[in-house]
C-alpha cells in the first residue's frame, strides 16, 4: 500500500500529527504500542480523508493481526525440545553381585553394604527417592526405585526396622503398624472400634452440650408461654396482637427444637 498516514496520539493540550508514514510504518508502530486504539489515524483514501479511531479501521487491525500470528510462528522452535533419558541402572544379568545392599544414584553404582551401613545411609539421607537399590534377598536380585525413607526402612530385615511396644499387650511391634500382630488391637485410632479414648471423649463433648441444650430449650418455652400477646385500646378493651401471637409461637417452636436436640445429645451413647 503507497498510500500516506498519519495519526495523532490522545494526549492533554493541542494534539500532535505523526507522519507522513507508509502502511507497515503505521503497522509497526501499532506493534510497538506506540500507535494506540484511541488515536485518530487519517488516510486520504483507507479513511476517507478523514479522522478515525484505530480501532476503527478494519484493515490496520487485520495486519497487526497477521504480523502477531507470524511473530509468534518465528518464535517456535524449530526442533522439538527432548527431555534428556535419566540414566538407568545396570543390568542385572550382565555381573554378578555379591550378598550386600548395592546403591545406583543416577551416575555410579555403589555397594556392596551390610544392612546396618544401608540403614545408616537412609536415616542419613544419603539416598534419595531417585536412587535404586539391589539385594540378593530382600529385592530379589532386581533393582527396585527408592520411594522415600519409610519405604527403604521397611526393605530391611524385621531385625532392624524401627519397633514399638503396643499398649494392649505390651510385645514388640513395628513402627508403622496398623494391628498388633500378637493381640490383634487395632492401633490406629480411626480403627478402634468402642475404645475407652474414644468413648470418653464423646461423653465429655455430646452430654454437656446437650444439658445445656435442654436448659436454654426450657427456659425460651418458659418466656414463650409468658409473653403478653393482648394490647389494650383507648376504649380499655382488650384486644390479641397477631405480631406479638406470631412472636409467641415462634418461640415455641424454637424452644422446643432445641431441647429436642439437647435431649438427644445428652442420651446417646
Amino acid at each position: 500500500m503507497n498510500d500516506q498516514w498519519y495519526y495523532q496520539p490522545q494526549t492533554i493540550g493541542t494534539p500532535e500529527t505523526i507522519g507522513p508514514l507508509t502502511f507497515n510504518q503505521m503497522v509497526d508502530h501499532v506493534l510497538r504500542r506506540k500507535l494506540k486504539k484511541k488515536d485518530l489515524v487519517h488516510s486520504p483514501t483507507a479513511t476517507g480523508n478523514q479522522w478515525i479511531y484505530a480501532n476503527q479501521t478494519p484493515i490496520i487491525e487485520a495486519a497487526v493481526k497477521k504480523a502477531k500470528e507470524a511473530r509468534k510462528e518465528s518464535q517456535k522452535p524449530t526442533t522439538p525440545q527432548v527431555k534428556p533419558e535419566r540414566p538407568s541402572p545396570p543390568d542385572p544379568k550382565t555381573r554378578s553381585f555379591e550378598d550386600g545392599w548395592y546403591v545406583f544414584d543416577g551416575e555410579n553404582q555403589h555397594g556392596p553394604v551390610s544392612d546396618s551401613d544401608f540403614k545408616i545411609q537412609i536415616e542419613k539421607g544419603w539416598i534419595h527417592s531417585r536412587c535404586h537399590v539391589l539385594h540378593l534377598r530382600q529385592t530379589g536380585g532386581q533393582w527396585q526405585r527408592s520411594f522415600g525413607r519409610k519405604t527403604l526402612l521397611a526393605m530391611l530385615p524385621y531385625e532392624l526396622q524401627e519397633k514399638k511396644t503396643c499398649p494392649y499387650c505390651a510385645e514388640l511391634i513395628l513402627k508403622h503398624s496398623i494391628k498388633c500382630k500378637h493381640c490383634g488391637e487395632f492401633l490406629a485410632k480411626s480403627s478402634r472400634v468402642g475404645s475407652p479414648v474414644q468413648s470418653s471423649s464423646g461423653d465429655f463433648s455430646r452430654k454437656p452440650i446437650g444439658a445445656i441444650g435442654v436448659m436454654i430449650g426450657i427456659l425460651v418455652t418458659l418466656s414463650a408461654f409468658g409473653m403478653k400477646t393482648t394490647v389494650s385500646t383507648g376504649s380499655g378493651n382488650a384486644v390479641h396482637n397477631i405480631g406479638l401471637q406470631q412472636q409467641q409461637m415462634m418461640l415455641l417452636v424454637i424452644g422446643v427444637a432445641i431441647g429436642v436436640i439437647g435431649i438427644y445429645l445428652f442420651t446417646k451413647d
